[in-house]
């Protein structure tokens, strides 16, 4: 299997979940079109960056990855 593979499965997992989560998150503060979507673009990359961060130390605590 190719190294990149496992990189792009966990960057699409991360992506997802954090997308879904900040708009969660912004739909419930009621915001107005425009600035409800500036803030859950914003919030969305801020929580995929540090999911991905975190699954990349578990992976190298466990001894997954090198």
């Amino acid at each position: 299997m190719s190294k990149t593979l496992p990189s792009l499965i966990a960057i699409l997992v991360c992506a997802s979940a954090g997308s879904y989560l900040s708009w969660l998150f912004v739909g419930s503060l009621g915001l107005g079109d425009v600035l409800s979507a500036i803030v859950t673009v914003f919030l969305g990359m801020v929580l995929s960056v540090a999911g991905f961060a975190g699954v990349v130390a578990l992976g190298r605590a466990l001894k997954l990855l090198k």
